[in-house]
């Protein structure tokens, strides 16, 4: 699913580092630390951002946005040494090499701008 050509560290030593994803609908060319949005489905798109986890670490990522559920948060890759970690997976902490309580709860932070197309809100005149 995931490609990283280099071999990937912390925040900082990732920064500018490139990465295919594989959504099965899209290649993703992604580059770690730089704001960028890639349209996957209507409305579902994959961003570029940070993760901080609960033990203050952090982490380049990115994250799977539901564009029309107000933003939600859907899916998250962070990038670690050897490869890209997905959330969900059942080595997700063992490839980050931390405990659950290192981990969660982690805060997240999108570069750049979503697209708002929210079904949930009607419009208002």
């Amino acid at each position: 699913m995931a490609r990283c050509p280099k071999q990937y560290g912390t925040k900082t030593k990732t920064k500018g580092d490139q990465c295919n994803i594989n959504t099965g609908k899209v290649l993703c060319e992604m580059v770690a630390g730089k704001s960028k949005r890639v349209e996957i489905d209507e409305g579902y798109a994959l961003h570029s951002g940070t993760v901080r986890f609960a033990d203050g670490t952090e982490h380049n990522a990115f994250f799977f946005i539901d564009e029309q559920s107000s933003g939600e948060l859907c899916g998250m890759m962070v990038v670690t040494l050897e490869t890209l970690s997905e959330q969900g997976s059942s080595t997700f902490l063992d490839e980050l090499k931390r405990t659950s309580g290192q981990v969660f709860p982690y805060k997240y932070r999108i570069l750049g701008d979503t697209v708002p197309n929210d079904i949930h809100i009607e419009q208002q005149y």
